[in-house]
């Protein structure tokens, strides 16, 4: 599963926002991890700051890395 859909997967389930989820994922670069996002200086700083601000978005990261990688249906 890619980067941006592990994230919105996982806000999905969280409850967050469409809206804040499409907007956080939409600031993410493409072909990152999203800890690698994260820690890049590519990455906006309104993107870092949303991470920080927002305890269900971090939960989603922290959801959505597991997710990476993973196939999404069988």
């Amino acid at each position: 599963m890619a980067t941006k859909a592990a994230f919105k997967d996982a806000a999905r389930t969280l409850g967050l926002a469409f809206d804040k989820s499409n907007q956080f994922s939409s600031m993410m670069p493409d072909g990152m991890s999203i800890s690698d996002a994260l820690k890049s200086d590519d990455s906006s700083e309104e993107f870092k700051t949303m991470y920080e601000d927002d305890g269900t978005i971090q939960k989603a990261v922290r959801l959505g890395e597991s997710l990476e990688g993973n196939m999404r249906q069988l």
